[in-house]
C-alpha cells in the first residue's frame, strides 16, 4: 500500500512538470490577465502629467475603453470586466462593469460624481484617485493605476 501511495505521489509530481501550462489552465488558477486601458473619454479629459505621473483625467461622466488580455497577450472574448475608481469623498468606490466583445475590447460608462479638489495644477482643481480592475470575480492587473478626477 505504501509503495502504491508513493508511486501515485511521484506520478502526480511528475505530471506537474510534464503537462503544459496553457491559457486554459492559467484561467483556472486566476492567471495574470490584464485590463489594458486604451482610453478614458470625458469632458475636459486627456492623458496628462499633473505631478503624479502620466494618467487620464476627466470629470463626472467617463467611458473607460480597453482590451482584456491573458498572460500571453492574447485578447479574451466574452469576459466580464469591472473597473473600480475610489472617490475622495467618503472613499466611495464606483464600479463600472462590461463584457468584452469578440476581440477582447470593452467600453464601460461610469458616473464618478463630484471630486473634492485636493490638488491644483494649471488653474484646475482635481483629486488623484486609484483605478483597479477585476474579471470573473478576481482582481487582475490594470495598465492604469490612477485617474485625475477633475473638480469644478
Amino acid at each position: 500500500m505504501k509503495k502504491l501511495l508513493l508511486s501515485l505521489t511521484m506520478f502526480a509530481v511528475a505530471m506537474l512538470f510534464v503537462l503544459p501550462f496553457n491559457n486554459a489552465s492559467a484561467s483556472i488558477f486566476g492567471g495574470n490577465n490584464i485590463a489594458q486601458i486604451t482610453n478614458i473619454k470625458s469632458t475636459n479629459g486627456g492623458y496628462v502629467d499633473l505631478g503624479f505621473g502620466k494618467a487620464y483625467r476627466g470629470s463626472t461622466f467617463i467611458t473607460v475603453e480597453g482590451i482584456l488580455k491573458d498572460s500571453y497577450g492574447d485578447s479574451l472574448a466574452n469576459k466580464s470586466v469591472s473597473i473600480t475608481m475610489v472617490r475622495k469623498i467618503n472613499n466611495t468606490p464606483v464600479v463600472g462593469t462590461g463584457t468584452t466583445d469578440a476581440n477582447g475590447r470593452f467600453s464601460i460608462q461610469m458616473n464618478i460624481k463630484s471630486a473634492v479638489g485636493e490638488y491644483e495644477a494649471n488653474g484646475r482643481r482635481f483629486d488623484v484617485i486609484p483605478v483597479s480592475a477585476s474579471s470573473g470575480g478576481q482582481t487582475i492587473q490594470c495598465s492604469e493605476s490612477i485617474f485625475y478626477h477633475n473638480a469644478f
